[in-house]
């Protein structure tokens, strides 16, 4: 053990005595308690009557074991420690008028400290300071016979009653405050926790439309070319399985890289900006003219409705491309009293036929995202072979109740 000298163990002596004071309760825990003990300890041997009779003596003794009961038990038996307490003072208060201030000193710290304390309820500190004043006063009537020291002991009793009462409502304050911020915390770390899982399950559900669907459907063409080569020698077939294969793993590696882009890209502040932001890289990589139009009054929605109608947006963007390759599209978002709705439509296609050519494997994903929050999706080629919009024109519909 490392000897304590000079200056430096002073320094340790001091941070072990605050470090002890924090650690406990400031105000009725261990310190306090030992300081309190020692302030009785004086009482008794500096005020105690010379001549007092024996009665007295015996309250004076049990009030103070009653004291030292609840100084050492007030955490390991709560209740009895509190009912010693306020045994003491009554005890105490017994012998004021005989014993003087050796009484009062025990009297003054037990009701102090009984106010003070957290534990007992607000009616059981009044009953006892009522019990103990009364006490007190029929004990202290007989030997004073006179008002002034009653008036003296009954203006000191109040005062440590109103203090005690008044420093135990601003702890019990400042107690349900932290426990409030304990839960605010709680309740924080708990909805992060969801959206990180939200997030999570997003990013899975986007990755198995791209990756699952397409694989799958890579998988499939390029058992047909094996079959194809391995029964019947058609290698026309198979070249032309293998085609459809490649141009399958050309396509499902570019959405692959739309999702990881939108994923590591910083999400708009709204949805309008996102989908105008989603409507510009398309039009930058595709090189067609995409126009987007926002009618009805924005205003926020769930941040699930958001992600849904703004995947739906890409996806669209991207089924139009695949179905109406090189047509102009348009997207208009619409902000009614029943919802709010995307709509995606392109067309007529350069390429006539375009229309349901190729198949996505976006829609059952943009479908069931758009499901998980109350929404509905339709999708397909529009038109009846008339007007500015004959047979092709693709268009997709994405709704999300108020």
């Amino acid at each position: 053990m490392v000897p304590i000298r000079g200056a430096d163990g002073v320094r340790r002596l001091w941070r072990a005595a605050v470090g002890l004071w924090v650690s406990d309760d400031p105000e009725t825990g261990k310190v306090i308690r030992v300081a309190a003990t020692g302030i009785v300890l004086w009482g008794l041997l500096t005020g105690a009557p010379e001549h007092a009779p024996v009665w007295v003596w015996g309250a004076l003794g049990a009030s103070l074991t009653c004291w030292l009961v609840f100084a050492v038990g007030d955490r390991a038996v709560p209740r009895t420690a509190m009912a010693c307490l306020a045994l003491s003072t009554g005890l105490a208060a017994a012998a004021a008028g005989p014993a003087g201030s050796a009484a009062t000193v025990l009297v003054y710290v037990g009701m102090g400290t009984y106010a003070l304390h957290l534990r007992p309820s607000v009616r059981s500190v009044l009953t006892v300071f009522a019990v103990e004043f009364a006490i007190a006063l029929a004990s202290m009537w007989p030997v004073e016979q006179r008002v002034e020291p009653l008036v003296l002991h009954a203006a000191i009793q109040t005062v440590l009653l109103l203090f005690g009462l008044r420093r135990r409502q601003y702890r019990l304050q400042a107690l349900q405050t932290e426990r409030l911020l304990e839960q605010t915390r709680a309740a924080q770390q708990e909805r992060e926790r969801a959206a990180a899982l939200d997030e999570r399950a997003r990013i899975a559900r986007d990755l198995h439309d791209v990756l699952a669907h397409s694989l799958g459907a890579l998988g499939v063409q390029l058992d047909v070319a094996e079959s194809l080569l391995a029964r019947g020698g058609d290698v026309e077939g198979a070249a032309e399985r293998v085609r459809r294969s490649r141009a399958m793993a050309a396509e499902g590696l570019r959405e692959a890289r739309a999702v990881i882009a939108a994923l590591r890209a910083d999400p708009p502040s709204s949805l309008p900006e996102s989908v105008g932001a989603i409507a510009a890289a398309h039009r930058v990589g595709h090189g067609v003219r995409v126009d987007v139009d926002v009618t009805g009054t924005p205003r926020p929605l769930t941040p699930a409705a958001e992600l849904a109608l703004s995947g739906a947006a890409r996806e669209a963007l991207t089924n139009a491309a695949r179905h109406t390759p090189g047509a102009p599209t348009r997207v208009v978002l619409a902000y009614t009293d029943a919802g709010t709705s995307l709509t995606v439509g392109s067309g007529p296609a350069e390429r006539p036929g375009a229309v349901g050519g190729g198949g996505g494997f976006g829609l059952a994903g943009m479908a069931e995202r758009l499901a998980a929050v109350g929404g509905t999706l339709r999708a397909g080629p529009e038109g009846d072979g008339s007007g500015g919009e004959g047979p092709h024109v693709w268009r997709v519909v994405a709704e999300v109740p108020e």
